[in-house]
């Protein structure tokens, strides 16, 4: 059902006790021990409050845009151009107060009102959306803009991103929190043939 050329995978969970938890652990861990990072990947830190969905559409279109032909206009291509050569969290104030920042934040706002059952203030702070992208190192990226930094998954491919995704979000996210059931995916993907 999900045509080949996948770029990025999306996920939505709960964030609970379990996954504090485990992000404490993980935080010290590459502390301790720095991760090999693929430069190409995009990454930006998340500073506005649940702006995590917007986030992560940023990174799955970000590495996207360096696997197929995706012209960008407005904000997106006003964005990417502001972030070239930033840091991930200077990509972070770029959003929030950058040249296109009001641009933003009436798109997200616009957006938010067109569902009349549920309101972007209203909305469940207690999920996350992350993203996840194969770099030009062939590792998957599992970018978090509530992290520091991006996570190195290891080994993948473009044609195994997905089937990569799913045991990682299997391994990492059904199994440390088994009584959740609040899981959603979505994969970026391409028609088209490179």
């Amino acid at each position: 059902m999900v045509p080949p050329n996948r770029l990025a995978v999306m996920l939505n969970f709960p964030i609970t006790e379990a996954v504090r938890t485990d992000e404490d652990a993980e935080r010290t861990r590459i502390a301790a021990t720095p991760q090999q990072i693929d430069p190409s990947v995009f990454f930006c830190n998340q500073t506005i409050g649940n702006a995590c969905g917007t986030v992560g559409i940023i990174h799955a279109i970000a590495q996207a845009k360096q696997m197929v032909d995706l012209p960008l206009t407005g904000w997106l291509e006003s964005f990417y151009k502001e972030c070239e050569g930033k840091t991930p969290m200077e990509r972070a104030d770029i959003m929030e107060n950058g040249e296109a920042a009001d641009e933003l934040e009436e798109l997200h706002e616009e957006a938010a009102a067109d569902d009349e059952n549920t309101s972007a203030v209203d909305a469940n702070m207690n999920n996350h959306f992350i993203t996840f992208v194969v770099g030009n190192d062939n590792n998957l990226y599992e970018c978090d803009g509530r992290k520091e930094w991006l996570v190195n998954h290891g080994k993948s491919s473009k044609e195994t991103l997905l089937q990569d995704a799913c045991n990682i979000i299997q391994e990492k996210f059904f199994k440390r929190d088994p009584t959740e059931v609040n899981f959603a995916m979505t994969v970026l993907a391409s028609k088209g043939e490179e």
